[in-house]
């Protein structure tokens, strides 16, 4: 998603109970942000709407 041009966002470990998805698409640079879930929503708005 990241190379057809998607902000793409990656869960913080701290919030994760299992993080292996998140971790792997940090690993191979698929994710611009990784953001905890309180700031989740706030960021996808600021991408997309603001």
């Amino acid at each position: 998603m990241k190379e057809a041009g998607a902000y793409t966002l990656a869960q913080e470990e701290n919030a994760c109970v299992i993080y292996g998805m998140p971790n792997a698409e940090i690993q191979v640079e698929a994710v611009y942000e990784e953001v905890s879930l309180p700031k989740r929503a706030e960021t996808t708005w600021m991408k997309c709407c603001a």
